[in-house]
C-alpha cells in the first residue's frame, strides 16, 4: 500500500481506497471485513494522509458496497420484497452510487 501509495499519490490513493472497498464486495466480502482489513493494513501517518481521510474513503466505499455490491444482505433483502434479481436492483442504484462517490470525492478533496 505504502507504495502504492507513492507511485499515484496522496490525492489519488483516496480516491482509490473506496473503489478497493467496493472491489472487495464484488467479490463477496462483507463491507466491514473489508475496510477492517484495510484500515489495519494502512499507517496513515507513513501514507502521509490524515486518519480522517483515510476514515471517511474506507467508510464512504463501504457505503458504497451496500447500495450496489451484488452480496449485499441489503440488495438480498430488497430482492426478496420486490422480486427483482440482485444485479437489477445494483444497476438501479449504480446512478446514485455514482453520484455518491463524486459527492465524496469532493469531501476529500476539498477538506
Amino acid at each position: 500500500m505504502l507504495q502504492f501509495n507513492h507511485a499515484v499519490g496522496s490525492s489519488l490513493f483516496l480516491l482509490i481506497v473506496p473503489l478497493i472497498t467496493l472491489g472487495f464486495g464484488f467479490i463477496g466480502m462483507h463491507p466491514i471485513t473489508a475496510i477492517t482489513l484495510l484500515a489495519e493494513a494502512m499507517n496513515p501517518l507513513a501514507l502521509g494522509i490524515s486518519a480522517e481521510h483515510l476514515a471517511i474513503a474506507l467508510v464512504g466505499g463501504a457505503v458504497m458496497t451496500f447500495s450496489i455490491g451484488p452480496f449485499s444482505g441489503t440488495l438480498n433483502m430488497f430482492s426478496v420484497i420486490i422480486r427483482q434479481g440482485t444485479f437489477r436492483i445494483a444497476a438501479w442504484n449504480l446512478l446514485y452510487t455514482l453520484g455518491f462517490f463524486l459527492f465524496l470525492a469532493l469531501v476529500l478533496l476539498v477538506i
